[in-house]
């Protein structure tokens, strides 16, 4: 009995297809046990303007003025899933992100690219459409950022917008993930979606020469509302950038996000050395209508308000808007992306403004796609104390072509 069904299993796990994922046959005596894997591919060919390492002649360097084209795999994930009880779930998201992606010195990654915990939930239903969960976990801010990978209408996540500070240093960055705990579902027929959560934020600093980060040990507490006018978006852990629904959806969302005294301040702060706490809230739309001829129009609106304290270059505003025309498979793509900090004064700024528009083939919807995409970005001091307008620290343009795979 015991030998059938791992061969059964082993069966399954190398004669699929990408039609769907792999379910696992589990012993009978797992009556409301699953078990099910899932790969996730996302090769990108990328080039970037002035964007290979600095040309050397002798001990003299210049920064780079020529493309860079790059081919690297963005994200490798194995995902496997499944229920221990009825009532039990369970979620593991192992990556190898940016496998043979240059460094911003010009070196590459390493093959195979370093494999990192993406996603861990151990997930309790005490009643339908309520969720305890607890591992490591998205913090709760916006829409975008509950997001599956799978269905972006842009390539990437709109990294500029979203800031949070970096566990146990107190700087800013993109990883969006921490160990913690949370309560999210849905209410009302679907009609009211939430999520709220204490997770591990800024623990300590290991520089005696500075005020330690956040000294009372108080995790970062976040949370997210959101409501659905038509069809709901309330479906399971992860919202989508797309749907390819025959009915209409349009929500709005509010989030915030706070830890005290978790951000160590700048030189320019008024106390320099000091600590401040951390506050980021957003506000979001989305929608997407249905048109006869299989087409839609899909939208997106995310705003966000940060306080780092005063005088830090991530202490401002930002939004991006996304807006795409689906015919059939085919969906061409404008794109805009905005920040600008409100205490920095022109010093050491982080401002950014992003320009993109781009073409999505969605071949097998998002189980199967492929997308390119042009960008103009500009990021660092884009306006001088003056009010003149400045070439910034970063202005380039990129262009990129991503194919992904998920069965």
């Amino acid at each position: 009995m015991k030998r059938s069904w791992i061969l059964s299993g082993l069966a399954v796990v190398f004669f699929s297809t990408a039609a769907g994922a792999m379910k696992i046959p589990l012993p009978p005596e797992f009556k409301d046990a699953s078990l099910t894997i899932n790969v996730q591919m996302q090769a990108w060919d990328q080039a970037t303007e002035s964007g290979g390492p600095p040309q050397c002649v002798g001990l003299t360097c210049t920064g780079p003025t020529a493309w860079d084209d790059r081919i690297f795999v963005r994200r490798a994930r194995l995902i496997i899933s499944g229920d221990f009880t009825k009532q039990i779930h369970f979620y593991f998201n192992i990556d190898a992100p940016n496998t043979g992606r240059s460094g911003t010195s010009g070196t590459v990654v390493g093959l195979p690219g370093p494999v990192i915990l993406q996603d861990l939930r151990m997930v309790y239903e005490p009643t339908p459409g309520i969720f305890i969960s607890g591992g490591f976990l998205i913090e709760p801010l916006s829409h975008h950022i509950h997001q599956s990978t799978l269905s972006f209408k842009t390539i990437e996540i709109h990294a500029a917008t979203l800031r949070f500070q970096q566990t146990g240093t107190g700087n800013t960055n993109t990883v969006f993930r921490e160990p913690g705990v949370e309560a999210h579902g849905w209410f009302l027929d679907k009609k009211v979606g939430f999520r709220i959560g204490l997770y591990n934020g800024v623990r300590g600093s290991p520089d005696p020469n500075f005020l330690p980060l956040n000294p009372d040990g108080i995790p970062r507490i976040a949370g997210y509302l959101h409501y659905n006018f038509l069809e709901s978006e309330e479906r399971g852990f992860l919202y989508q950038g797309i749907y390819f629904s025959d009915k209409p959806i349009l929500s709005i969302g509010f989030g915030i996000n706070y830890q005290p005294k978790s951000v160590r301040n700048t030189a320019a702060n008024p106390n320099p050395g000091g600590v401040s706490d951390y506050r980021g809230t957003a506000a979001d739309l989305f929608a997407e209508f249905p048109f006869p001829g299989n087409q839609a129009l899909n939208f997106e609106f995310d705003f966000y308000n940060y306080s780092f304290g005063d005088k830090h270059p991530s202490t401002g505003n930002g939004f991006f808007s996304d807006l795409g025309y689906r015919f059939g498979q085919w969906q061409p793509v404008v794109s805009y992306e905005y920040f600008a900090g409100t205490s920095n004064e022109g010093v050491a700024a982080d401002d950014v403004r992003i320009w993109t528009a781009g073409l999505n083939w969605w071949i097998n919807k998002t189980a199967a796609n492929l997308k390119l995409e042009f960008q103009h970005m500009r990021r660092g001091l884009l306006t001088a104390p003056n009010g003149t307008p400045t070439p910034g620290n970063q202005n380039q343009k990129i262009v990129t072509l991503a194919a992904q795979l998920f069965f």
